[in-house]
């Protein structure tokens, strides 16, 4: 089973993990300094949620970013404000399932990869 598939007790071949492509948590080494730059992929990101801040796509585009630059709090707030502002979007869910499984909150990611779930159904 995939980490985040262990931890929600979900088979991997469940349709969730099959739909958004859930891989679980790998390591990806130190990020690369072009992501840190001014100009990069994460001021894009910050700036568009500037620019949308009520655009659940951008936000958890945002977190995303955050959370593989290592930026954990950050990531996970915006997370948080992903599902709050489409909380029936599935896929909300499931990143903030993710970065919550990155920083050791199993029991927070289990339920909302189950959440997750439900909102596919």
């Amino acid at each position: 089973m995939r980490p985040l598939a262990a931890v929600a007790g979900v088979a991997p071949e469940s349709q969730l993990f099959r739909i958004l492509g859930i891989t679980g948590i790998t390591s990806f080494g130190p990020p690369p300094t072009r992501m840190n730059r001014p100009g990069s992929v994460t001021d894009s990101f910050q700036r568009a949620v500037e620019l949308e801040p009520g655009n659940p796509e951008t936000v958890r585009m945002a977190a995303f970013s955050a959370e593989m630059l290592g930026r954990f709090d950050e990531a996970l707030q915006l997370d948080r404000r992903a599902v709050e502002l489409d909380p029936l979007n599935a896929e909300s869910w499931e990143f903030r399932g993710e970065t919550e499984f990155s920083i050791g909150q199993l029991v927070e990611a289990a339920a909302d990869g189950k959440k997750a779930l439900e909102r596919l159904n």
